[in-house]
């Protein structure tokens, strides 16, 4: 909304870097509200969802819960893919696995719910990359972690 209500004023260029939250997250994924509950226990849990669900609800959007987390390689590599073909593409790719993850309780591990969204989009081979898993990867990927998100954040207060 910011971007938008500014937009007169500056030009804003969106650009998406992989990180890792969880890079020891399983391949085949967990139930999200238990591994949030685990993480943060059941009380702040609780107050975090509501607090999603009221911010979420702000913003014309349902928020969640249901579905799995876990093992986001995949789609940090299709992200990146996206990129390479432009910056538009890579901000609709995330448009549609923000909404799929978030409110539609689909797991953006799950191969199927990344080549939907690339062939949403356009993604041009996204299928190859994805039936291939050492495509797409370098070690700045795997080393991309909860660091990367913190520095990111702190940036954003400056």
């Amino acid at each position: 909304k910011a971007m938008e209500q500014t937009m007169d004023k500056f030009d804003f260029e969106v650009r998406w870097h992989p990180f890792f939250l969880n890079p020891d997250a399983p391949k085949e994924g967990v139930k999200k509200s238990d591994f949030y509950k685990t993480k943060f226990g059941p009380v702040q849990f609780e107050r975090a969802t509501a607090r999603m669900r009221e911010m979420f609800r702000g913003l014309g959007f349902e928020y969640d819960m249901s579905g799995l987390t876990g093992n986001t390689m995949d789609s940090h590599r299709l992200i990146t893919l996206a990129g390479h073909q432009g910056y538009d593409k890579q901000n609709a790719l995330l448009d549609e696995l923000f909404v799929s993850y978030f409110c539609q309780g689909k797991y953006i591990g799950d191969r199927q719910v990344l080549m939907d969204a690339a062939r949403k989009v356009g993604i041009e081979g996204a299928e190859e990359l994805l039936l291939d898993p050492s495509k797409g990867v370098d070690e700045r990927l795997r080393k991309n972690s909860t660091n990367t998100l913190l520095a990111f954040l702190e940036s954003l207060t400056l």
